[in-house]
Parts: structure tokens; sequence; C-alpha cells
């Protein structure tokens, strides 16, 4: 543990204090009948915005717990990210998914609670028609506190922002803080000789002095077996799985083989690389475990997963951030489109970098690549689809053939 302020860095206080919430509507016997079902089948915790969920299995069937609560408004989290920013001694902790519980402390987010009050819990389950405790929230309620207590970024997330934001909040703010200005040099300094060591080599013996490689043996006639491939033995526990393992070298292996063939890599940070990976044929399985380290909800991180595969890094982050490209650009693609729009005369709104058809089902978000990236609207939420253009026609009949299919 590291100390903040006088404080011992810890993460227990996230899972007692909603531990206190749960006590306030179930009696100890409702909540010792939810612990008893975490021991038998259930699905993976679901943390959305707004809303957590899981799948129990009982003798009656598949049963879907459900709780609920209200989602911080954007001002309140603008404010809770100001005053975080404001805090050198919580900033590093914040940067990580073992958040500080001192934020379990409105003081230290500008008033405004992150945790729910009791009153604001609201319970459903498949069992019963009206809301309401039940054992099976009651198992649910307990999987939330059992992450919260060493991950309790999955509260952000059902506060209604995901850490990532923090994150990049945080980043970017300190990107744009004060450089230190270096001291000013003095005279004697600069008429100092240069140190010995740099008259010793002349610079060009020094640049083009060979560099000899150790003799390699060649290697045996036949077949060869990748060395993680041999390895049958399960690492200590405190690693990843060996699975996981032989998944992220292959991924590693194929990205190295990418950079190799000239590929190039605009980082958008680790959401980006996560979402390589879970895009990649070994990493299509731990999409539910990137979800949880980046604290996004499971379906987003899909989509993340998916605006990979159609646009490489570039999409993820026009996924991820609304950026201002100038209204010049948002002009041009307008009248790029217009011949091609159904509704040629309803509304068109612009947001940022996206430009919305709301009659067509159709959005183009302009991305840090300088193409269009299309997107169809699906169930009230907006899909990633292939191709990206730097044209946007190009870009809307691509969303337009997404929706034929």
């Amino acid at each position: 543990m590291t100390t903040l302020a006088g404080h011992q860095h810890t993460t227990a206080r996230w899972a007692t204090a909603w531990t206190q919430l749960l006590e306030a509507h179930m009696t100890p016997a409702l909540l010792a009948e939810g612990r008893t079902l975490l021991d038998g089948p259930t699905n993976a915790l679901q943390v959305d915005q707004g809303f957590a969920s899981t799948k129990i299995t009982t003798h009656a069937g598949e049963l879907r717990p459900r709780i609920d609560v209200p989602q911080l408004t954007e001002t309140e989290w603008d404010a809770v990210y100001e005053a975080i920013a404001a805090q050198p001694h919580i900033i590093t902790s914040a940067r990580t998914q073992a958040v500080t519980d001192l934020l379990t402390d409105p003081q230290h987010t500008a008033g405004i609670p992150i945790l729910p009050a009791a009153e604001e819990l609201t319970f459903t389950c498949s069992c019963q028609p009206e809301p309401g405790p039940c054992p099976h929230t009651a198992a649910l309620g307990q999987m939330i506190a059992n992450r919260a207590r060493t991950v309790p970024i999955v509260l952000f997330t059902l506060r209604g922002r995901a850490h990532q934001h923090l994150k990049t909040y945080l980043r970017r703010r300190g990107n744009t803080a004060a450089q230190p200005q270096p001291a000013p040099t003095s005279p004697e300094t600069l008429l100092a000789p240069p140190p010995v060591f740099a008259q010793t080599v002349p610079a060009q013996d020094a640049r083009y002095r060979p560099v000899y490689l150790p003799h390699t043996p060649p290697l045996a006639g036949g077949p060869t077996t990748p060395v993680l491939e041999s390895v049958t033995e399960q690492p200590p526990a405190s690693c990843p799985p060996l699975q996981a393992l032989s998944a992220l070298v292959h991924a590693a292996a194929d990205r190295a083989t990418e950079l190799l063939n000239g590929v190039p890599d605009p980082s958008a940070g680790l959401a980006a690389d996560l979402a390589r990976f879970t895009a990649s044929t070994p990493g299509e399985s731990y999409t539910e475990q990137a979800a949880h380290q980046l604290g996004l909800p499971y379906a987003q991180m899909r989509q993340l997963t998916a605006a990979h595969r159609c646009g490489g890094n570039a999409a993820v982050e026009t996924f991820l951030y609304t950026t201002d490209p100038g209204p010049e650009i948002l002009a041009q693609a307008e009248e790029a489109i217009q011949p091609l729009r159904p509704s040629p005369f309803a509304t068109l709104a612009r947001d940022g970098n996206r430009l919305t058809d709301p009659a067509a089902r159709i959005q183009l978000r302009y991305g840090p690549d300088r193409r269009w990236h299309p997107y169809i609207e699906q169930f009230g939420d907006w899909r990633v689809v292939p191709e990206p253009h730097s044209d946007p026609a190009r870009a809307y009949k691509a969303a337009r053939a997404a929706l034929r299919r």
C-alpha cells in the first residue's frame, strides 16, 4: 500500500460502502442466500452505464437479476474530474483501475458522491414480476462488491462514465500543463571544453564503426516447435494463464510482422492496444477481460473491437473521442453526401467531428487519419461498419450498403 497524504492507498472502502447500500435493502438471511448462489453456476458480471446484471442458473431455469442506479450528469462528472485533477496526491491512483477509496468521500469529488444513495438502487429479477430485492439480486450485489474490492472502476461505469474517460482527461490535462523551463546557461558553461571522452573517437569513426555479431551455429534439420508451445506447465498464480500468454505472444508476433512490412502504428493508448488484441483470432475470447481492464461495459468493448477491425487504431480513437475538425470540413462533407441522401430535405446534425443523417440512420465520424468512418443506427445505438474513406460520399455509400445487409 502507498500513502496518500497520511492515508494508506486502499480500495477496500469501495466494497464496504457498496455492501452497506445492499444491507439497507436486504436482511442478513437474504444476503447469506445470495452468497450461497455465488457458489453455483453464474455468468460473468456485466456492468453498463446505469445498471449491472448477470445470469444465474437455478433448478427453475436461467434467471436475470439486475440492479439499476441513476447516472451522474455530464456537468456533475466534469466537476468530479476537476476536483480530482486539483489533488496531486490522488491523481496517480486515479489513473489506475485500483482507484483510491478516498474518492468514496464526496469532499474529494466536489461534493458529488460517486456511490449512489441507498434509496437510489432499484432491484429487478426475472424470478418475480415486481421490483424488489431477491436472492438473485443479493448475489448480483455481492458480485459487484467483490469486483469493487480490487477494481472499483466498475462503479464509475455504473454511474455513467467509464474510467477510461477520467484517464484520458488527466492525461490531456497533464499534457497541457506548463512545462518546467531549463535553467539559464552561464557563459562559463557555454565556453567550457567538451568532455574528454568526446574527443577520443572521431565522429565519423564512431558512426561507422562495424558491429560484429556473435557466431550462430546452423539450426538442426527438421521441423521446429515454438518455445511457448513446448511449455505445458502453468505459470505462477500472479501471472495470466498459459493460454492467455500464448494468445498475447501470437498477437505480438502478428503485429511485429505488420511493422516489418511497413504497416504504420499510430498509437491511441491502452484502449487501442486491447482492441487490436481482441480483434485478433487469439485474443477474441478475451473480450470480457479487456472490458474489465478498461472499466468499459462489455458491449462497448465489442464495439471497440469492431472499430479496430474496420479501421485500426484511428477507428478506435474516433469511436472514443469527439473532436472539432472545423466547420469547413463538415460543410464539404455535407455537400458531398447530399446527392446520396434518401431524404435530401431532412435535417443533418453536426456534433464535433460527427455528421448525422437521422432519417437515413447514418452517421459519419471524421477521424485522426483524415478519413470518414461510417456508422449505422441499430436498436437506438450507433454501430461502426466498414469501410472508412477519405471521401465522405464513399463512406456514406458504405453505411447505406451495411444497412441493406
